[in-house]
């Protein structure tokens, strides 16, 4: 599944409509075109039956690839309730929304993040491949459209994210940003299950112009399974602390705890 705290993936529709400008026309063509594959991707999945999970977590900070989203103060703590509603079908297509409280642009409170993919079985091991539309309500300059690619197997999972729009978090210049991780999962007793990812990002050249530069970026620590769903969560992330609009103390190194619902 898509979500979870280390903030690599994490999916989303289109919820909203884009005024198109002679500057962002590529743009909203990306969009327009992500928008068809959600609606022929949902179209196939019409004929499948499945079911809907879920998962509601409020933690202590949200970090993306390492990086803190609340860009206006630095704070060890900053409260963020996160929530992801999906449906699965049972011939391996899903589609679902994931949001998050914020605090990255002065307009807006909040993420989301709509979604549509496939994971079934290739070679040795699992494949899920998915495209997904982040939006920020009241800030527009944030949003972005990527494209999901996960390979698992075992306890190890070979992540790549790539930036289909020219937009990401507020810079411009951004298509063909690409992040590549590696996760590992390993249960160590029914209850506890030890978590750990290293990623490195790449950024373009036109996100260099505006000093973004690239970084690598860390997580590592666990989840305790409590009964009824109910599991703790603690993780230790960070990345470079360079200097740059997108680094500096928001790449601090924190402990991120949580608690989470599953349904």
């Amino acid at each position: 599944m898509l979500f979870n705290p280390l903030n690599i993936l994490q999916g989303r529709f289109l919820p909203h409509t884009h005024t198109c400008t002679p500057r962002d026309g590529i743009r909203s063509s990306a969009y327009k075109a992500l928008a068809a594959i959600l609606i022929a991707a949902a179209g196939c999945c019409t004929a499948s039956a499945g079911e809907f999970a879920g998962s509601v977590s409020l933690l202590s900070n949200y970090k993306q690839g390492g990086s803190d989203t609340n860009f206006f103060k630095d704070k060890y703590i900053t409260p963020t309730l996160q929530g992801n509603l999906f449906y699965k079908f049972d011939n391996g297509w899903y589609v679902g929304h994931w949001g998050s409280t914020i605090k990255t642009f002065e307009n807006n409170r909040f993420e989301g993040l709509g979604y549509v993919g496939y994971k079934g079985k290739l070679g040795p091991g699992l494949v899920d491949v998915s495209v997904g539309y982040d939006y920020f309500p009241g800030a527009s300059q944030g949003n972005s459209a990527f494209l999901f690619v996960f390979y698992q197997v075992g306890v190890v999972t070979f992540k790549s994210v790539t930036t289909l729009s020219n937009t990401y978090y507020g810079f411009s210049d951004a298509r063909g940003r690409q992040v590549v991780a590696l996760e590992t999962k390993k249960p160590i007793t029914d209850r506890l299950i030890l978590k750990g990812e290293i990623g490195r990002v790449f950024v373009t050249d036109g996100m260099k112009a505006q000093r973004v530069k690239d970084k690598s970026y860390y997580a590592i620590g666990g989840e305790y399974l409590l009964d009824d769903g109910f599991s703790i969560t603690a993780f230790y992330s960070g990345a470079d602390t360079v200097p740059g609009p997108n680094f500096g103390y928001r790449n601090k190194a924190r402990l991120i705890f949580g608690v989470k619902k599953q349904f």
